[in-house]
């Protein structure tokens, strides 16, 4: 990793996430993997801190961890993933062009969010599409019979399987895997 590299995925950190998460994640990239008291030692930051800044961090893929041997946990920056962030405003515009508002929609909560089930996301993008809606005022389109945002659901749900992502099931507890798609 060079010198370059390091001070990008810092500023990205900086900018998206704030301060102490940019510590925690430059610190990291710098030294490699290591655990919680030593991050919280040399970063000069709360116990606290450090535990939600690496859950920021987990939460969006941008760092991992693994059980060691002797029983502790250390934790490892993924640089090239902070990196992606750079790509963020590309993969938006893609969604947008193949999938419409609805595709730009999810990919960015996703990109927002980190890991979210497909139910939250659904939930989240269906309310932002009816908000945007004039007047607060939902065609029969979006709202099904009960008044229920069925049709953006299901709208949504499409987008994700012509996407060739998994998929759920109306139900909301079992996974099944996508129809087509690579």
């Amino acid at each position: 990793m060079t010198q370059a590299e390091i001070k990008l995925c810092s500023l990205l950190l900086r900018e998206h996430f704030g301060e102490i998460v940019e510590k925690v994640g430059t610190y990291l990239v710098r030294t490699g993997s290591q655990p919680l008291r030593a991050i919280c030692a040399d970063t000069g930051l709360a116990l606290d801190q450090v535990r939600k800044a690496l859950c920021v961090l987990i939460q969006h893929n941008l760092a991992a961890y693994q059980l060691q041997k002797r029983g502790c946990v250390e934790y490892e920056a993924r640089c090239r993933r902070v990196l992606r962030i750079l790509r963020y405003p590309r993969y938006i515009y893609t969604a947008k062009a193949l999938y419409g508002d609805t595709g730009e929609l999810l990919v960015e909560e996703l990109l927002l969010n980190g890991k979210m089930t497909l139910s939250a996301v659904v939930r989240k993008v269906a309310d932002r599409l009816t908000e945007t809606m004039e007047g607060g005022r939902c065609s029969p389109s979006v709202r099904g019979p009960g008044g229920d945002l069925v049709g953006v659901e299901d709208a949504v749900r499409s987008a994700v399987c012509r996407a060739g992502l998994p998929r759920m099931k109306k139900t909301g507890i079992s996974w099944e895997g996508s129809s087509g798609g690579p």
